[in-house]
C-alpha cells in the first residue's frame, strides 16, 4: 500500500509539472497579447486624434472626408499587423464626429477598439 501511495504522489507530482510547463508559457503568451493589443489600441487612439485634428483645420468638406477615410484605412491597417502577430482579434466599433467650424460641417468615422485575441 505504501509503495502505491508513493506511486500516486509520484504521478501528481509529474502531472503538476506538466501542467506548470505547459501553462507558464500559455500565460505568458497571453499576456504578450494583452500587452499588443493595448499598444494597437493606443495607435487607434493616436490615429483618430490626429485625424481629428486635421479635419478639423480642413480646408474643404472633400478634405474633411479624405482624412476620415485616411483614418480608417490607418486603424484597418493597424489590425491586420496585429492579426498577423497574434492571430484572429475581436474589436467594437465607435464613432466619431468631427466638427470644422470654418466649413460649418461635420463628418463621421468609424474607428474600432480593440476588444481581445479571437483565438
Amino acid at each position: 500500500m505504501y509503495a502505491m501511495m508513493r506511486h500516486r504522489l509520484g504521478l501528481s507530482t509529474v502531472a503538476v509539472l506538466t501542467i506548470a510547463l505547459i501553462a507558464v508559457p500559455l500565460l505568458a503568451f497571453a499576456g504578450n497579447d494583452a500587452q499588443q493589443i493595448a499598444q494597437a489600441n493606443a495607435k487607434i487612439e493616436r490615429v483618430v486624434d490626429q485625424a481629428t485634428a486635421k479635419i478639423e483645420r480642413a480646408n474643404s468638406y472633400d478634405q474633411m472626408l479624405h482624412e476620415a477615410q485616411k483614418a480608417e484605412t490607418r486603424v484597418f491597417r493597424t489590425i491586420d499587423q496585429l492579426e498577423r502577430k497574434i492571430g484572429e482579434v475581436e474589436f467594437k466599433p465607435f464613432y466619431v464626429t468631427v466638427y470644422n467650424d470654418d466649413l460649418d460641417r461635420s463628418v463621421t468615422f468609424d474607428p474600432v477598439r480593440i476588444t481581445g485575441s479571437g483565438t
